[in-house]
């Protein structure tokens, strides 16, 4: 029940990036999108962890979006608290950072003097803070018992790296993802326009591209790496796709609207 109602709850934020980002039809036709995604609806009914970690991972983002645009430090505590439980939840979303990271790098880009300062200022420590509390809160065998959580670790690490199953240990993890995980899990079409939409927007709007954008792929990238090759491995890059889908087909829908005088 609690997989099934956080499940669902995630289309809230990804519906509000959508509309933070660009507006409300691109924000809808994305939520649209997501709730239908079968990869992420079918796991919204299981017992696993991977639901939960999405929805704080959306939530992070849609923080971090909301601060880069305001400049509030309780935002970007708020966006560091959410990745935190995310991490938390599971593991695999302690790359989650990577976007705070990417965030501020083009924040102090942007002020010549004291970049350096820029980058590790108020934000950061806001967001680290926070980050470490919320972990800590989740985990609390890091601090009451760190000994057994590094050799847990460790067995997970060695899980990971020989991989359970029938996966052939010669399969290569990332089109594996990629022709199963996601084929399957969203489908061609909203796959290849969620595909279209990362490139479009890398090419339109770089930086707003890089802060949304750098997470999946790096979490995609050490995915693949690893030799456990379950199919909800690749729920956390859905929300993601549902957006830059979103996007192509709002501006398609626009473009084809226009001479033709009909509502889009």
């Amino acid at each position: 029940s609690l997989a099934a109602v956080l499940g669902s709850l995630t289309v809230i934020p990804v519906f509000w990036i959508g509309r933070r980002l660009w507006n409300d039809a691109t924000g809808l036709v994305a939520a649209f999108f997501f709730a239908l995604t079968f990869l992420h609806v079918r796991d919204s009914h299981f017992g696993t962890t991977d639901t939960m970690m999405t929805l704080f991972i959306v939530l992070s983002i849609a923080y971090l979006v909301e601060a880069g645009i305001s400049g509030r430090r309780r935002h970007f505590a708020l966006a560091g608290l959410m990745a935190g439980l995310a991490g938390a939840t599971k593991y695999t979303a302690l790359v989650l950072p990577i976007s705070m990271v990417v965030s501020q790098a083009l924040y102090a880009i942007e002020r010549p003097a004291g970049r350096f300062k820029a980058f590790i200022g108020e934000r950061m420590l806001a967001y680290g803070l926070a980050f470490a509390s919320a972990f800590a809160i989740g985990v609390p065998f890091v601090v009451f018992d760190f000994a057994r959580f590094r050799l847990s670790m460790e067995q997970l690490w060695e899980s990971m790296m020989t991989g359970v199953g029938s996966i052939a240990p010669d399969v290569n993890g990332w089109a594996h993802h990629f022709n199963y995980s996601l084929r399957y899990g969203l489908g061609w079409p909203l796959l290849i326009a969620g595909l279209l939409g990362t490139a479009v927007l890398f090419v339109k709007t770089p930086k707003r591209a890089l802060i949304l954008f750098s997470f999946p792929l790096v979490y995609f990238l050490i995915a693949g790496s690893i030799r456990n090759l379950f199919f909800r491995y690749a729920i956390p890059i859905v929300p993601f796709l549902s957006l830059s889908a979103a996007v192509v087909v709002v501006d398609a829908a626009r473009l084809a609207a226009a001479p033709t005088g009909l509502p889009r």
